[in-house]
């Protein structure tokens, strides 16, 4: 069974992601009208590189999570401790979904490299 800090650590990764993605989404909406007015893109810039550190942070963390809960050798699924396959599963999605995540928040900063801040 995992410890508790270990178990929030792990909800922490498998959500900070996606929530960070929101949160991006939500900002960049935001900020637009104002960039538009400034003519620049620098705050835009900052968000989008705020997303993908903290995208990169619930992967690392998640990866982390990940390697430290090996599978034991010539074990069936029965015999694993209760709960252990399920974090281990848990914790690679939650990797997979920051990867994921980082990738979409990259798509969504395609149109300030391409386009004016007011087109």
């Amino acid at each position: 069974m995992m410890a508790m800090d270990e178990n929030g650590r792990l909800w922490t990764s498998f959500w900070g992601s996606g929530l960070t993605w929101a949160a991006h989404l939500g900002v960049c909406y935001f900020l637009h009208a104002s960039m538009c007015e400034r003519g620049n893109a620098q705050w835009l810039w900052l968000v989008t590189a705020t997303g993908l550190v903290l995208c990169a942070a619930a992967a690392v963390m998640a990866w982390t999570i990940w390697r430290s809960m090996p599978a034991p050798p010539h074990v069936t699924i029965d015999e694993e401790p209760p709960g252990r396959g399920r974090a281990r599963f848990l914790a690679m999605m939650a990797f997979a979904g920051s990867c994921f995540f980082a990738v979409v928040i990259i798509g969504q900063t395609v149109p300030f490299v391409i386009l004016e801040p007011c087109d």
